[in-house]
């Protein structure tokens, strides 16, 4: 059955190509979400100006290889202390402190920081051009600065530090090296002044003599530090000693990184089992034809997961290296939008790539071993019926699925309204979106044939066949309408919950901007991947309708008129996933609301939900009626000849 799984992948391209768009996308969100975990966890910050020094000398203490540091200063005094170690080649003072340029229109935002001339020389920067600087009144500045500034040695510089008005000649430009190209460099007495503390520095960085290792300057300067509360640090932890603000700066990755990566967990699950199904679906009328000339249940089942397994690995693959890529830009903009500490590095070893490598391929053998559970029980002249037109759509496991997704959804909603108060009620109000969500999913057909009953009607007033051709299609093809429903719930769902839920936040005062940067960006790449769900789903569906577009154009129909009844048929599915959408957005929403101010309405206006919906509906038509229109440049008898 795997050589038969090779033989379909190359006749059924485009269907495959669907499950794989499906599981790539899914695969790269969950490599993204694990490599800011592990960001998070490991909150590692290289340090850039003591990157060439093994050693560093900060205030604090170190308790069985536990760092705790104090971020004061350290008398100046014990550089020359240090200096006289054995094995110290060096001993280097660094001072830091923050500094303004009004003059040049540099904002606090804009960050310069002055440090002594031995931070220069400790960062390896040599002078580009000029001279150090030597006397009070100078200053070297970092060539990238110089740049930003517009100013060349020679020229005159107004500062501000520590509120005061500071006049400095520049009296060289040094070479970018690591940093962000906003340092000063001062005398090394006179960043002392500068600082506040004459007699104090903030760091002392340690260069070993030749053939003496960092740990063996490490213990070397224990003796002399004994009793000083003070610490030699080696390794990442000299990142720490130099942006002391950075220590805990990447907790919020790991709350937010678990919360976003499980709700990404369950829409991945969700659109790769909806995907899946749908080209099972399609091929009902292949396997009843296995099934006749002698194939057996679990020989379907194997070839449809061989199929599954090609392409769940070749996608999860491909996926792991811009999934990695995908983290780290998410990381860089949390940092440049204040969430995180801008000095924190990604980190993505093999651990979370493996678990989302992992997760995706499960989740895909699983939801191939699930859709396919029909087609490989079902006798094979059933199976040849529903191939045609499917009537059965609710079985045990699926009814099981809807009742544990609409309780837990329920409960969730009961905590959120009754337990929960204000934003933290999102930590629960999120996952009951997706739950929600599972649910209509799974009874999707009953409420489509509700809704349909409704639209009929007005369908039917409108001129020419195409209401009435579209309305007789979507019910006589209501199993099929519901597979294209869902994509189309799914987004506007998810998109209106975690949109509105941010905005609610928002009109009550309680959101802070960084809350909400986080939302609308993690709100803003599951919406993304359930639009992809959205155009990937039905373009596969009016893909697979070439056969019956072609027989309509044998017996006397246009294109023209064919187009008609597609966008009638396409406006339908919009109308029905965004009512049912609506349903979830509501069910999810007015909990929350209730914890937030004790309304019923969900604050943020109409305009946003607006803009949903007409993005849907606009995606819906598009992905519809472009396969659609591509269908019918072929003539009817090569689409009919076609296997």
């Amino acid at each position: 059955m795997f050589r038969q799984a090779l033989q379909t992948l190359r006749f059924r391209k485009g269907g495959f190509l669907a499950s794989f768009v499906a599981l790539f996308f899914g695969a790269l969100i969950l490599a993204a979400c694990g490599g800011l975990m592990e960001t998070g966890v490991r909150a590692d910050v290289p340090p850039q100006r003591f990157a060439a020094a093994p050693v560093v000398v900060a205030r604090g203490t170190s308790d069985h290889g536990d760092l705790v540091l104090a971020y004061d200063r350290l008398d100046a005094s014990l550089t020359a202390r240090i200096a006289a170690v054995p094995g110290v080649r060096r001993a280097l003072a660094d001072v830091s402190f923050p500094a303004l340029a009004p003059d040049k229109g540099a904002s606090a935002d804009d960050g310069l920081t002055g440090h002594g001339w031995s931070s220069a020389l400790l960062a390896g920067a040599p002078l580009a051009e000029g001279a150090e600087p030597r006397a009070a009144g100078q200053a070297a500045v970092d060539a990238r600065l110089a740049g930003r500034l517009g100013v060349r040695p020679g020229d005159r510089l107004r500062l501000t530090v520590g509120g005061t008005p500071v006049s400095v000649r520049v009296s060289g430009v040094v070479r970018s090296s690591s940093g962000t190209g906003t340092s000063l460099y001062f005398t090394d007495a006179r960043a002392r002044q500068l600082r506040g503390a004459p007699d104090k520095v903030d760091a002392i960085a340690v260069l070993p003599q030749p053939g003496v290792s960092a740990a063996e300057l490490q213990r070397s300067l224990a003796s002399t530090l004994h009793g000083l509360d003070a610490t030699a640090v080696t390794g990442e932890n000299r990142g720490t000693v130099e942006f002391p603000g950075s220590e805990g700066g990447a907790s919020p990755l790991i709350s937010m990184s678990a919360v976003f990566g499980g709700i990404a967990a369950m829409v991945a699950v969700f659109v790769v089992g909806s995907t899946l199904a749908v080209l099972i679906q399609q091929r009902m009328r292949e396997m009843a034809l296995l099934r006749a000339i002698g194939a057996l249940p679990g020989q379907i089942r194997r070839m449809v997961v061989g199929e599954t397994l090609i392409v769940g690995v070749l996608a999860t693959v491909l996926a792991l290296f811009p999934g990695r890529a995908a983290g780290e830009l998410m990381l860089h903009q949390l940092a440049d939008a204040g969430v995180v500490d801008s000095e924190i590095v990604y980190r993505a070893g093999w651990i979370p790539l493996v678990i989302a490598a992992g997760t995706a391929f499960l989740s895909a053998i699983a939801a191939a071993f699930i859709a396919s559970r029909r087609a490989a029980l079902a006798p094979p002249t059933a199976a040849l019926a529903e191939s045609a037109l499917p009537s059965r759509w609710l079985s045990a496991p699926r009814l099981v699925c809807a009742l544990l997704c609409f309780g837990g959804a329920g409960a969730l909603a009961f905590v959120t309204a009754t337990v929960m108060s204000g934003e933290v009620a999102s930590s629960t109000a999120g996952p009951a979106a997706m739950l929600w969500t599972g649910g209509v999913a799974l009874i999707a057909p009953g409420p489509t044939r509700v809704l349909l009953a409704v639209l009929r009607p007005p369908l039917r007033l409108l001129p020419g066949l195409a209401g009435e051709l579209a309305s007789d299609n979507a019910r006589a093809r209501r199993i099929r309408t519901a597979g294209a429903v869902t994509p189309v719930v799914l987004a506007t769902g998810l998109a209106t919950a975690l949109i509105y839920l941010q905005l609610s936040s928002d009109a009550g005062g309680g959101g802070e901007a960084t809350s909400a940067w986080i939302n609308y960006l993690l709100a803003g790449t599951i919406i993304g991947y359930a639009v992809i769900s959205l155009v990937n789903t039905l373009v596969v569906a009016a893909a697979e309708r070439r056969g019956e577009f072609a027989l309509q154009r044998l017996v006397g129909a246009t294109p023209g008129q064919i187009l008609r009844m597609v966008t009638v048929e396409a406006a339908m599915v919009a109308v029905m996933g965004i009512v049912l959408g609506s349903f979830v957005a509501l069910a999810t929403l007015v909990p929350f609301s209730l914890a937030l101010d004790g309304s019923w309405v969900p604050g943020g206006g109409v305009l946003a939900y607006l803009a949903i919906v007409a993005g849907v509906g606009a995606l819906t038509l598009i992905a519809t009626l472009l396969p659609t229109r591509m269908a019918l440049r072929t003539r009817p008898a090569e689409v009919l000849a076609l296997p």
